[in-house]
């Protein structure tokens, strides 16, 4: 189960560099006060938040690399204690933690779950979710603070595996499914983009189902993965590309799991 293993320090520089910057960008303000994340890191791993995923942004501008938005994915306390009790299908709570040193994120902390069929990281974005922000220009114990923000998160995870429950329970017919297709395609910033038949395809014989929870977890998974065949304006066929930026797939996660939320508020 690789997706439960904690990363190293090496792979950390490797994904994300920026996560080790000890200054921040050279147009930053005096005025900001600079917290490495690697040191938020390592406070969260010592208290038992181990670091699973990470990516960072691109940016074409000469040397802002280093300074960009990271996220790091933490397995809760608990996941590590019982991860060999996990089987397909089951979600693993987890804590997303997004910064930057180039002043475009504060710290920011919001419930994950990473989903054991396919890996896929979901974010949750709920009303009735919290997501915490810790600002740079913050006291002197802001990884403490990040540490308590984390603990904050993760305790809503009932909540949102209550919703989960309720989504689960709910079925869609065809017409509710095409609606919900079409308006998860409009969340896409893509030019190319695939049908919603081919957004509603199951990609493994566990994700078949007409309830809501099935129906979001197939859209999210194909459009983060991408890879259908389709045309572009020229009539050329082409595949669509997988969501690579960091920004993008926070932004598009989040959005369906709202759009979820209302599309439940209607049936």
């Amino acid at each position: 189960m690789a997706a439960l293993q904690q990363l190293s320090e090496d792979q950390l520089r490797r994904y994300v560099p920026s996560a080790f910057a000890s200054e921040p960008w050279d147009r930053m303000s005096a005025k900001y006060r600079m917290i490495p994340t690697i040191d938020v890191i390592k406070h969260l791993a010592d208290n038992g938040f181990v670091p699973v995923k990470a990516d960072q942004g691109r940016t074409r501008i000469p040397g802002k690399q280093f300074f960009t938005r990271h996220v790091i994915r933490f397995n809760a306390p608990s996941v590590i204690n019982n991860w060999q009790d996990h089987k397909v299908g089951d979600l693993v709570p987890q804590i997303a933690l997004s910064n930057s040193h180039d002043g475009t994120s504060a710290y920011k902390l919001f419930l994950a779950f990473m989903r054991i069929a396919c890996m896929n990281g979901l974010m949750v974005n709920s009303g009735t979710i919290s997501e915490i922000s810790v600002r740079h220009k913050g006291p002197e114990s802001l990884a403490e603070d990040v540490l308590d923000a984390s603990f904050r998160v993760i305790e809503q995870t009932p909540t949102a595996l209550a919703q989960i429950e309720d989504w689960s329970k709910r079925e869609l017919n065809r017409d509710q499914r095409m609606a919900y297709a079409e308006a998860a395609l409009e969340l896409s910033d893509h030019s190319l983009k695939p049908s919603p038949e081919q957004l509603l395809t199951p990609r493994r014989y566990t994700d078949q189902g007409e309830s809501v929870w099935h129906t979001f977890n197939v859209v999210q998974e194909n459009l983060i993965r991408g890879g259908q065949f389709t045309r572009n304006a020229n009539g050329a066929r082409r595949h669509v590309r997988p969501i690579r930026s960091v920004n993008e797939d926070v932004r598009l996660n989040r959005a369906l799991w709202r759009l979820t939320e209302a599309l439940t508020e209607k049936i």
